[in-house]
């Protein structure tokens, strides 16, 4: 099992702080304590084995790469696989064999230059890596052994790991259902909610147009009804006018059939006395003739008999006898005067009775135009409450979707640190340098005397 961590982490409920992160992250830095200084110990070990040439800084990260590669290897700490590492690290440093690759960060092995240096430098030393090997067998006894109890520790910290780790992410996964879960019924009383919006606004139209309706209806019955009135009254005014007309008309035709009734007597009685008198001058001519004597006498009773008609003409009185005409002529003037005041009157009546009309008609207008304005507020009223509403939604659905955005954002920097961290553990030692000539001319000088 390696020693290394690296590449993407298991799911753990470390991105919704879980109560046990810092539990985990403070067994991380301990597993990475321990294998910087088992990393450290081989340095050392190895650098004093190849203390002739690993005197300059590209050796002693030749040694480093080499050890850091066989820890990562998994290998169990035995005599045979340091004997492996010292003859890796021995190829490394003198470039007899190109250095394994690693993963797509490494490099190519080293080039001439820095071959001819570890060659030289390698001739130089050989002789001490017998006296080094039996030194060094026992410590790495020693070594293996704690190498074997920390990998043993490390396992375990590893299993227990691995546990708290899946069951952190069983705990998110359970989250993020009920998370789910949690959004779809909201989603499912949102579209309720606009539902009920919509099925109270088409209530609202309906009772309004219902409302509108039946205002209409009764508008119009009440100004039929008033129409009604107004015709039934006109018709009684007009059958009243007509009656007295008629009356008028009956009464006048009494007084013209009176007054032709006063001719005919007046006729009749200026021939019966036209006959009287003739009776009485033809009694009188025979009273003459017959009765000369008789004259007097005759006259006498002709005047007595005239003086008692005069007394009786005048206890009757000259207009019991016939009707004048100027009374007749004045009385009709007086008439058509009535009538013409009484239609006056009627006119009035009828001027004051349209402009109580026109009153009420303005009136019920009034109302009218009232009404529909405080609907018109009304209706203003629950447009805005609506508005506001739909506003309050959208900037909710609007804060959800900016924190949904935000944690993909830091899940992406939270990778992509990650990534990083491991493209540097990935970093290898290039080829020698500009720099690094310069520090090493003079050894490359030499081996171009030489």
């Amino acid at each position: 099992m390696a020693l290394g961590i690296s590449g993407s982490k298991p799911p753990t409920a470390s991105s919704r702080g879980g109560s046990r992160s810092g539990t985990s992250g403070a067994v991380r830095e301990t597993e990475a304590s321990v294998l910087q200084d088992l990393q450290g110990k081989l340095n050392g070990k190895m650098r004093q084995k190849f203390a002739a040439v690993a005197t300059e800084l590209p050796a002693q990260e030749i040694i480093a790469k080499e050890v850091s590669k066989f820890l990562n290897s998994g290998r169990k700490i035995s005599v045979s696989a340091l004997d492996s590492l010292e003859k890796s690290i021995k190829l490394a440093l003198t470039g007899e064999k190109p250095a394994k690759a690693v993963k797509s960060g490494r490099v190519k092995s080293m080039t001439d230059e820095w071959s001819e240096i570890m060659k030289k430098d390698q001739e130089l030393y050989l002789e001490q890596e017998k006296k080094l090997k039996e030194e060094q067998f026992k410590k790495t006894l020693q070594m293996k052994k704690d190498l074997e109890s920390q990998m043993k520790e490390k396992t375990e910290i590893q299993t227990k790991l691995k546990r708290e780790d899946y069951k952190y992410y069983a705990e998110d996964q359970k989250a993020v259902e009920q998370w789910k879960l949690e959004e779809e019924k909201k989603e499912v009383v949102r579209k309720q909610k606009m539902l009920d919006i919509k099925k109270q606004r088409a209530q609202q139209i309906d009772d309004r147009m219902t409302r509108k309706k039946q205002e209409i209806n009764k508008k119009k019955i009440e100004e039929d009804e008033l129409k009604k009135r107004i015709e039934i009254e006109t018709i009684k005014e007009m059958e009243k006018e007509e009656s007295i007309k008629k009356r008028m008309k009956e009464e006048m035709e009494q007084l013209l059939k009176h007054n032709e009734k006063n001719k005919a007597l007046r006729a009749e009685a200026k021939r019966v006395e036209e006959e009287i008198e003739l009776k009485y001058q033809n009694d009188y001519i025979k009273l003459l003739e017959q009765q000369e004597k008789k004259r007097a006498q005759a006259l006498l009773d002709l005047k007595a008999k005239q003086d008692r008609q005069e007394a009786i003409g005048r206890e009757i009185g000259e207009y019991k006898r016939w009707v004048d005409p100027k009374i007749i002529e004045d009385n009709f003037k007086k008439n058509e005067q009535a009538e013409a005041k009484k239609e006056a009157e009627k006119q009035k009546k009828r001027i004051e009775m349209n402009y109580e009309v026109k009153k009420i008609l303005e009136q019920q207008i009034k109302e009218k135009n009232e009404i529909k304005a405080r609907e018109a507020e009304i209706e203003r009223k629950h447009v805005e409450q609506f508005k506001q509403e739909t506003l309050e939604f959208e900037t909710e659905k609007e804060r959800k979707r900016k924190e949904k955005l935000l944690t993909k954002i830091r899940h992406k920097e939270a990778l992509e640190e990650q990534m990083r961290e491991n493209a540097k553990r990935r970093e290898v030692t290039s080829a020698m340098s500009r720099i690094e000539k310069s520090l090493n001319r003079r050894k490359l000088e030499q081996l171009n005397l030489n």
